[in-house]
C-alpha cells in the first residue's frame, strides 16, 4: 500500500542524497503541488537573507582571526593523537 492510498492528506518527504548522491523527492496531494512548487521556488533561488549576512561576517577580521586559532587547536589536537594512535 503506498502512502497516498492510505489518505489523500499525506505528505512524504524523503531524500537518498548523502548515500546515493541523488536529490530529495517529495509525495503529496496533487492539489497542494502548485504551493509546494512556489514555496521550493523561494527557498531554493538564494540562500536566507540571514544566511547571508551570516557568510558576510565570516570574513571579518575578527571572526578570521577567531576561525584560525580553532584551526590551530584542532591542528594541535591532530598532531597530539595521530602518532598515538
Amino acid at each position: 500500500m503506498t502512502a497516498l492510498a492510505a489518505s489523500q492528506d499525506i505528505f512524504v518527504v524523503n531524500s537518498f542524497s548523502k548515500y546515493f548522491g541523488m536529490t530529495g523527492w517529495l509525495v503529496a496531494p496533487e492539489t497542494c503541488i502548485p504551493y509546494i512548487d512556489r514555496l521550493a521556488q523561494i527557498i531554493f533561488l538564494a540562500a536566507p537573507t540571514v544566511a547571508q549576512y551570516a557568510a558576510l561576517t565570516a570574513f571579518v577580521p575578527e571572526t578570521v582571526a577567531i576561525l584560525e586559532a580553532r584551526r590551530h587547536e584542532f591542528r594541535q589536537r591532530r598532531d597530539f593523537l595521530v602518532p598515538a594512535l
